[in-house]
């Protein structure tokens, strides 16, 4: 687990609430994980590192199924939580949490309310989750040095478009498919990986990592395993930290998620999808217009799009928490609480978020205003790397 430490537990029964805050502080915060096959009684504790609460410094720790009855925090996973659940609490105060990185249509759990009411929190990829858990896993430095990374210059990229997929092959969305469709349409396709093989284009060596792959491209595959509202993962950041100019197709939302409308060619459009041949041979050719569609790179926060600032805003790119801290943080709400708080709601109960779902309408609801407010006051490394030459045609 990226960012923890190994950690003894202390395994502490529950203490009378609510507990005075020097009380609440002094014990750890514990995350049992209930489900992954991966993760049993004998698993080490990690210690979530940076993690505070109110301004005070908070112990929060992630163990196995063995704390089950002095944990503050039981966490499912959606991809083995049984429904029901079918096991109590074992004290009032214990928050059930469920957790998925994964899209509704492979976790279908998400989509049953009688199953998620059974939950206090939801960890998802959603943008209504309790805790918003998403693929967009940069911290400041890194936001710099890598999603900002200027591109190759225009002359230095070769024309073809470059595909890599090489796990979860017969998707949902059927990417797979859709790549041989490029390449009938008469798109020269280089691609890696087992779920393409057998296509014109295809390489049997063993591709390097998929940013580096791409940087030395125009063009590039970012294709989701699903259509899923909110259903944003690596696929995309990795394709936009390269440089190349994305043929995307995923989340239908996927506005809200975007530093600038131009920054992709969105196959959902049927007229783009018909006449993407002509699109990319056009852009291949004539360096100025393919740059407009990468200069967002270059453009201060501030300037990029109100989604893309609040999905920023939210993530630990802004020097927010992890995910697991603020699993701990919702924790020590319930330990200082003076009576047993009413459930945290989950998406399915999230009126403004369903509406959003079926119109394809934005799912940042008016209460992520606020999220905005925050980013004046962080501090971003210097790295120059948002600053293009003007040779080759790129912006100055």
């Amino acid at each position: 687990m990226r960012g923890f430490q190994r950690f003894h537990v202390a395994h502490h029964s529950p203490k009378p609430r609510p507990m005075p805050l020097p009380d609440a502080l002094k014990d750890p915060v514990v995350i049992a994980v209930m489900t992954n096959p991966s993760i049993g009684a004998e698993q080490p504790t990690w210690n979530v590192t940076g993690c505070s609460w109110e301004r005070h410094p908070l112990g929060c720790q992630v163990t196995g199924s063995a704390a089950y009855t002095h944990a503050d925090v039981l966490l499912y996973h959606a991809s083995a939580t049984p429904c029901p659940i079918g096991q109590p609490r074992s004290w009032p105060w214990q928050l059930r949490a469920i957790w998925s990185t994964e899209s509704s249509e492979y976790h279908p759990v998400l989509e049953k309310r009688a199953c998620m009411d059974e939950y206090d929190v939801e960890v998802s990829y959603r943008t209504c989750s309790q805790v918003f858990a998403s693929s967009f896993d940069y911290s400041p430095q890194t936001l710099s040095t890598r999603l900002f990374l200027p591109p190759l210059p225009f002359e230095a990229k070769e024309n073809s478009v470059a595909a890599f997929l090489d796990e979860d092959c017969g998707t949902l969305s059927k990417r797979e498919e859709l790549v041989r469709e490029l390449v009938a349409k008469g798109l020269h396709v280089a691609a890696w990986g087992k779920c393409l093989s057998g296509i014109k284009g295809h390489h049997d060596q063993a591709a390097p990592d998929r940013s580096k792959l791409y940087r030395k491209y125009k063009f590039c595959i970012a294709f989701e395993t699903s259509l899923t509202q909110d259903y944003v993962t690596e696929e995309l950041w990795q394709a936009l930290e390269a440089g190349c100019l994305p043929l995307y197709l995923g989340a239908p939302n996927i506005k809200d998620f975007l530093p600038a409308q131009e920054s992709i060619i969105n196959l959902a459009d049927a007229e783009t999808r018909k006449s993407i041949a002509h699109i990319v041979k056009r852009l291949s050719k004539n360096s100025t217009a393919y740059n407009a569609h990468l200069a967002w790179k270059r453009r201060p926060l501030s300037k990029l799009s109100t989604g893309f600032q609040k999905m920023v805003a939210s993530s630990q790119a802004a020097g927010g928490p992890s995910k697991e801290c603020k699993l701990c943080q919702l924790a020590m709400v319930q330990r200082v609480a003076t009576s047993v708080p009413a459930p945290y709601t989950h998406c399915l109960r999230n009126g403004s978020w369903l509406k959003a779902q079926r119109t394809h309408a934005s799912s940042w609801g008016p209460g992520t205003n606020a999220l905005l407010k925050g980013l004046s006051h962080v501090q971003w490394p210097h790295s120059g790397s948002n600053q293009w030459s003007a040779k080759h045609g790129q912006p100055a």
